[in-house]
């Protein structure tokens, strides 16, 4: 996915460097001063949503923003209304309840079938 949109809202916008290569719609956690890479499992420091690829050391434009719906890709099946969490055994998806991750960043507005499905889910968090 080249470029990411979220499904609804007005999510607030922040550029910073890409210490990775990432994709735009991944999930991403902050790596160091200014920098984000595709969050990795049960990261605790979320940092939002990348608006479109971006090779490592390029600027990255990252979405945040408490009630934004996004939709990105699900490491597992998922319920409506499960809380997801930053992180997964896959860089820069989301982790289901089930698998054990403590960091709940949004809740599920629909629910997935299975492992690489698009979740569509409502950020908690900014």
């Amino acid at each position: 996915m080249a470029d990411y949109a979220p499904v609804y809202g007005r999510p607030k916008t922040m550029t910073l460097t890409a210490g990775a290569p990432i994709t735009g719609g991944q999930v991403l956690s902050f790596s160091a001063a200014d920098t984000v890479v595709p969050a990795a499992v049960n990261a605790a420091n979320y940092a939002g949503i990348a608006a479109h690829d971006a090779a490592s050391g390029a600027p990255v434009t990252v979405m945040m923003g408490a009630g934004v719906v996004h939709e990105t890709l699900a490491t597992a099946a998922t319920a409506a209304g499960a809380l997801v969490f930053a992180g997964s055994a896959t860089a820069g998806q989301l982790g289901a309840a089930s698998t054990g991750y403590n960091v709940a960043i949004g809740v599920a507005v629909r629910a997935t079938a299975g492992a690489n499905g698009l979740l569509r889910w409502k950020s908690l968090v900014g």
